[in-house]
């Protein structure tokens, strides 16, 4: 994970709950969540006994997210279409 310098005033908290942090990352499982935890994807810290996941480790677990591969079933619909052409 790169070093990024996080201004709260600038860009919201420098550190989020762990519910606040599974909905900014897409609305994730607690389970998922803390996996994630677990293997340093996302930083977590205790204050008073409360867990928070720091703003910096959630933004490059973003950022490092793939893109999608999305499928929008224009060849199926183009199949149908030459089925339908060829009958």
């Amino acid at each position: 994970m790169s070093a990024q310098t996080h201004t709260p005033d600038a860009e919201g908290p420098a550190l989020y709950s762990v519910r606040a942090a599974r909905q900014r990352a897409g609305g994730l499982g607690n389970t998922l969540a803390y996996e994630l935890m677990a293997q340093g994807k996302w930083v977590a810290v205790k204050i008073c006994g409360r867990t928070f996941i720091t703003a910096d480790s959630l933004d490059a677990f973003i950022a490092a997210l793939p893109p999608a591969n999305l499928r929008t079933g224009l060849r199926k619909a183009a199949a149908r279409a030459a089925d339908i052409a060829a009958t």
